[in-house]
């Protein structure tokens, strides 16, 4: 079976009893639970934590084992290391990496993520200009008050032209001088003659086209 990590191993340790010591410590100090190791002393096995506990591979009998030769055999998993040069991602269970396992720079810190969440907001009110310039542009495409204004002002202008009702032709003569009344803005409204009297008679002539 293969091992991702520490490889599982059976190690056993022996000690020599003397009748008085009651502990005795084993090479594997991360050890801190008595139900993982297995204690024989003079061949029977002992009872965890009624005979025996262990704290950081420090082995404490309740009675000291008696005096003998290699006469205590404790045996437990030992652990052997093996180093990885590269893992797949299939190799890896979900949810086991923790963050303080990550090499700096891997996970966005907290100014990577101010920085985008700026940027986003940016790009919102850059939006919003769009919004309000589409609006504008769509208002006066539409005839905003400006394009009214400017629809009504040549309205008046041309009306102004298409109202002049002149006909044309010449008006005045050695007999008559003609009559031209002028509006306010400039327009020849209209054009008459009168007979000329108790003047010389002389020419004047005033020609005029009107539609």
């Amino acid at each position: 079976m293969s091992y991702l990590g520490n490889e599982p191993g059976v190690a056993t340790e022996r000690f020599n009893g003397d009748g008085a010591c009651t502990q005795f410590t084993i090479s594997q100090t991360g050890i801190s639970d008595a139900n993982t190791i297995d204690v024989i002393v003079n061949s029977i096995q002992q009872d965890p934590i009624n005979s025996y506990s262990i704290a950081s591979g420090v082995i404490t009998f309740t009675e000291a084992p008696s005096a003998g030769t290699q006469n205590i055999t404790v045996r437990y998993r030992a652990t052997t290391v093996i180093t990885y040069s590269s893992i797949q991602n299939s190799q890896i269970q979900d949810g086991t990496i923790q963050a303080s396992k990550l090499a700096s720079g891997v996970l966005p810190t907290a100014t990577a993520n101010s920085a985008a969440i700026y940027a986003n907001g940016s790009f919102v009110a850059a939006n919003s200009a769009g919004v309000y310039a589409n609006s504008a542009f769509a208002a006066a495409n539409s005839g905003g008050s400006a394009a009214s204004y400017a629809n009504s002002a040549f309205g008046v202008a041309n009306t102004d032209v298409t109202n002049i009702s002149i006909t044309s032709g010449t008006y005045g003569n050695v007999a008559y001088y003609p009559i031209i009344t002028i509006s306010a803005n400039g327009r020849i409204n209209t054009i008459s003659t009168q007979v000329v009297t108790g003047v010389d008679a002389h020419p004047f002539f005033f020609t005029a086209m009107g539609s």
